[in-house]
């Protein structure tokens, strides 16, 4: 037979849904698998390249070192290419999560999305983690 060994979904400090619904499952007194997250970042929210700039100011992300300029308005962003799967990185509750979250990674010292990958692979259940990025300089 064929035993399992991982599963993937969406992970990351936006999308926590897995911790209620399939993280039990990973327990290695249950089906023991490992997690493969894919968009811990959720997209680039956790980029902080997507708040507004009063978000920004607030956060005072500008000195992490997240990008300042915003893809939204490239005809060949993830956000113009796919708006409807976008939604759920970008509504109006996101931002302002984003912010604190940007706050909290000033305030320790890291970037954002250092802290937001940091979180990912601090759960015991995840293997490794699944970047994507659109274009070569995100890397």
């Amino acid at each position: 037979t064929t035993r399992l060994v991982s599963i993937q979904n969406t992970y990351s400090l936006l999308h926590r849904a897995f911790d209620s619904e399939l993280a039990e499952t990973c327990a290695p007194w249950n089906a023991n698998l490992r997690l493969l997250p894919w968009s811990p970042l959720a997209s680039g929210a956790l980029t902080g390249k997507h708040l507004t700039a009063e978000q920004k100011e607030a956060a005072q992300i500008a000195a992490s070192g997240a990008t300042t300029a915003s893809d939204a308005d490239n005809e060949n962003s993830r956000a113009q290419l796919y708006p409807w799967f976008m939604d759920m990185w970008y509504g109006e509750l996101i931002g302002p999560a984003v912010a604190r979250y940007a706050a909290l990674a000033q305030k320790v010292g890291v970037k954002l999305v250092h802290l937001a990958l940091a979180f990912v692979l601090s759960r015991p259940f995840v293997g490794s983690v699944i970047v994507g990025a659109s274009k070569v300089e995100h890397l």
